[in-house]
């Protein structure tokens, strides 16, 4: 199997001056640019907010470690049926989702 020519950004423009360009980031890319710190901090989540309690109580700024959590929270809550809790915890989850996908 021929090794992949790596080329760069500069070469990559060129290469494909008047066509279509897709870019395709791997997990992991923006972590140059951004930290979850940062993130966190432009989340816009309230101080205060039992959202933002969460992150201290995992003892993280990891995204996606809130929103597997909160979801998980919402299975248990439902097994044991306390729906208003459940509720929650899943309306928590997708917010959370949007502040991830804008890093």
């Amino acid at each position: 199997m021929p090794k992949t020519k790596i080329i760069s950004f500069k070469e990559a423009i060129e290469a494909t001056e008047e066509k279509n360009r897709t870019l395709l980031l791997g997990n992991g890319f923006s972590i140059k640019f951004f930290s979850y710190d940062d993130l966190l901090i432009a989340s816009g989540i309230e101080e205060g907010t039992s959202l933002l309690e969460l992150f201290s109580k995992l003892d993280t700024k990891d995204f996606e470690h809130v929103i597997r959590s909160l979801e998980d929270a919402a299975l248990v809550a439902d097994a044991y049926d306390d729906r208003n809790m459940a509720s929650n915890f899943k309306s928590d989850a997708p917010t959370q989702k949007r502040f991830n996908s804008c890093h």
